[in-house]
């Protein structure tokens, strides 16, 4: 978790992680394996590994490598399988067009300052789309899906500037650029 920009409300909650407990399942919440995602969604492995590819599912890679996913991105259709929320697949299209922005930004550091991956990982974006706020107790995907065009019109300027971590790191890659007027 060293290195990970997450929105600021969230940096609060990971200090309350209880011993033993994962700091990513206290705030994400629970997750699929990929075979159980499979079989729940009704589908195959190869076709959860290309929705992976074309930003259409939120996926996370554990340190021994294993993909998971998290549940709360997922509703039951009528038949009761899984599918993904609409506005998680539209909020992952969003997101996957801003990382290609901020690679630009990360042109201009130093190639010693890091990537972009290692600043905004898989793992920060389910914390921002699924973590619960600890003031609202609502995700923003909750917001997404929300009947008041208020809430959605807010939800989706935070999905757009991931969640407040966009401005900042405009700012610091212009503290680290040659000719800053800083």
């Amino acid at each position: 978790m060293e290195g990970t920009l997450l929105p600021f409300r969230f940096r609060d909650a990971t200090l309350e992680v209880a011993e033993g407990e994962n700091v990513w399942d206290h705030l994400v919440g629970s997750f699929y394996s990929m075979e159980t995602a499979a079989a729940r969604m009704s589908t195959h492995s190869e076709r959860i590994e290309a929705m992976v590819q074309n930003s259409e599912i939120a996926a996370n890679m554990t340190s021994d490598e294993v993909i998971i996913f998290p549940t709360k991105q997922f509703e039951e259709n009528t038949e009761g399988e899984l599918t993904v929320k609409v506005s998680v697949v539209e909020a992952l299209g969003v997101i996957n067009d801003l990382r290609g922005e901020l690679d630009d930004l990360f042109d201009i550091m130093d190639e010693d300052e890091g990537s972009l991956g290692d600043y905004i990982s898989d793992w920060t974006i389910s914390v921002i789309l699924f973590a619960e706020d600890p003031a609202t107790g609502r995700t923003l995907v909750d917001d997404l899906e929300s009947a008041d065009s208020g809430l959605q019109t807010k939800a989706w300027l935070r999905v757009k500037t991931l969640d407040g971590i966009v401005p900042r790191l405009r700012a610091f890659v212009a503290e680290q650029s040659p000719g800053s007027t800083e």
